[in-house]
């Protein structure tokens, strides 16, 4: 099994599947940051990361570190593929691929000893969330954050978009506010500043 991330979803992922899987193999492109060590809810917690251990008392079980978007999935006779592009290297699209492949042959590998050269009968997408815009007129989109913060809206320290008067945010959509600082992106932290939100509404429009 390949499992494409490596956050607290792939990890737990990872667990729960271990007893009944040959292999896995973890593929993201930064190293694990461990929760214990950072400080971060949002880290790799103690209880998810078993698979470290798979990893570190030489299982099968791998972790590799490349830029997910320089790769492609590929199905050939059933079995997927896990084909790496060099960082100067084009992703070839769905047109010119066509090209490149024979049907029925695994793709040539960039190394011998490549570490993913085996194909796997699984692929599991655990690479996070992406906030979607598509509800929203273009007079109401809100302003998106920067950078490690782009799939947040900018709001203000009352939650309020900082674009659009009167539209509020709850839940993990206020985490650019204690964005690596706090637990505002998750439930035992979000579970308050929704309540901090609601007191704020009463009072200002209830007085």
């Amino acid at each position: 099994v390949l499992i494409l991330g490596r956050g607290n979803s792939a990890f737990e992922t990872a667990d729960h599947i271990v007893h009944a899987t040959n292999l896995i193999h973890m593929f993201s492109r930064s190293r694990v940051r461990l929760s214990w060590e950072t400080h971060y809810v949002g880290d790799l917690r103690a209880i998810n990361n078993g698979l470290l251990d798979t990893y570190q008392l030489k299982s099968l079980d791998g972790l590799l570190e490349a830029d997910v978007e320089k790769c492609r999935i590929l199905n050939i006779s059933g079995k997927l593929y896990l084909d790496v592009y060099e960082d100067d290297e084009e992703v070839p699209d769905e047109e010119d691929i066509k090209g490149l492949y024979q049907p029925g042959v695994p793709p040539k590998l960039p190394i011998d000893n490549f570490a993913a050269r085996e194909p796997y009968d699984y692929v599991i997408r655990a690479l996070g969330w992406v906030f979607d815009q598509s509800i929203f007129d273009e007079s109401t989109a809100p302003e998106m954050g920067r950078n490690r913060k782009k799939k947040y809206p900018v709001i203000k320290h009352n939650y309020e978009s900082r674009n659009v008067p009167g539209m509020f945010f709850a839940g993990t959509n206020t985490h650019s506010l204690d964005f690596r600082k706090s637990a505002g992106g998750f439930i035992h932290g979000f579970r308050y500043t929704a309540r901090a939100l609601f007191h704020l509404l009463e009072w200002r429009n209830h007085g």
